[in-house]
Order: C-alpha cells, then sequence, then structure tokens
C-alpha cells in the first residue's frame, strides 16, 4: 500500500483494509525448580542477647512492647495488672503483631504469656512423677 492510499484512507474516500505485521519470537525458557530450604531452628535454651518484662497498664503502652518484638527478641507479658476487658485488647493487640511478625505467642500459666520471634522453637518440659 503507499502513500497515496493511506491518504485517501485517511480522508475516507476509499476503504483499504489494513493488516497489521506482527513480529513475534519465540523465546526458549527452562524451567528450573529451586529447592526448598530448611529453615533454622533455634531452640528456646539458646543465649539470647534480651529478654524483657513487660506490664502494661494502658494502651498506649502497646507499640513500645511491638517495637521491641519488631527486633526480633523473647519477651514476656505479665498482664496481671490488668482488668479483663482491657487485657483482652492487649492479647489481641501484641498477639496479632507476634504472628504478623512470624511470631508465636505461648501462655505460660495464668496471664503470664511468652513472646518468641521468628525461628524460635519452644519446647514445654513436663514434670515426670515417679
Amino acid at each position: 500500500m503507499s502513500f497515496f492510499d493511506y491518504v485517501l484512507n485517511g480522508l475516507g474516500l476509499t476503504k483499504v483494509e489494513v493488516t497489521p505485521k506482527i513480529r513475534t519470537k519465540e523465546k526458549k525458557v527452562e524451567a528450573k525448580f529451586i529447592e526448598p530450604t530448611k529453615t533454622k531452628v533455634a531452640p528456646i535454651t539458646q543465649k539470647t542477647e534480651n529478654v524483657a518484662i513487660f506490664s502494661p497498664s494502658k494502651i498506649s503502652d502497646l507499640p513500645e512492647i511491638v517495637d521491641f518484638l519488631s527486633t526480633k527478641q523473647q519477651a514476656l507479658l505479665d498482664l496481671n495488672v490488668l482488668d479483663e476487658r482491657l487485657m483482652q485488647r492487649v492479647v489481641d493487640f501484641v498477639g496479632g503483631a507476634v504472628m504478623a511478625l512470624g511470631g508465636k505467642v505461648e501462655n505460660l500459666g495464668g496471664n503470664l504469656f511468652l513472646l518468641a520471634p521468628k525461628n524460635t522453637k519452644i519446647l514445654r518440659k513436663q514434670k515426670v512423677e515417679k
């Protein structure tokens, strides 16, 4: 098709069907299977840098706890000073933050909770009575 045909087609004087030229290049793709990596689990008995004990008395104390947990260190959460309603809110908030960071929450009994970072294995030993 010539330039003149394009001009006439643009003015609407002739009807020319234009089929676009499509160039395709086929690429060869090899599938590579990546072996899953095993995560290293650090037992709780290993030495850690810091373990903090938090006893929040109000909701505004919670960001400090979450900031500490984001440093991937263990913490104890003592909720004995809170009333039931506030205690449930604290457990929900901190528990959600721990889960978002990939960690674990373990109830140690009563209102005491262990907040463990990702890749920490919590071993609970049972007393054997003879």
